[in-house]
């Protein structure tokens, strides 16, 4: 089966949110973690405040996330080793 088809079939949306503290300092450590699991990740919104030249310290990023549960769990979990890392995931079901 395609992974086109089984994203049709996906009886429900996971999107992680994410909110990093320091986000400068964090931020090659998420990206590898981001890029170790791209194949799940459908959309990413990144989000953060614009002050002075050096932008706000912390970031927002949004995910979208489509594939096993297994894999979902496993980018959640690399996440959140992060210091500076907040997870939150919501579910909506069909």
């Amino acid at each position: 089966m395609s992974t086109r088809t089984s994203r049709r079939r996906q009886a429900h949306h996971e999107i992680l949110g994410l909110h990093i503290t320091e986000r400068t300092r964090h931020a090659s450590e998420v990206q590898q973690v981001l890029t170790r699991h791209g194949r799940i990740i459908q959309t990413r919104l990144g989000l953060h405040d614009v002050h002075g030249r050096d932008g706000s310290p912390n970031g927002l990023i949004v995910l979208h996330v489509v594939g096993p549960t297994s894999a979902v769990a496993a980018l959640e979990r690399d996440l959140r080793a992060i210091a500076g890392v907040d997870v939150q995931r919501m579910t909506f079901q069909h």
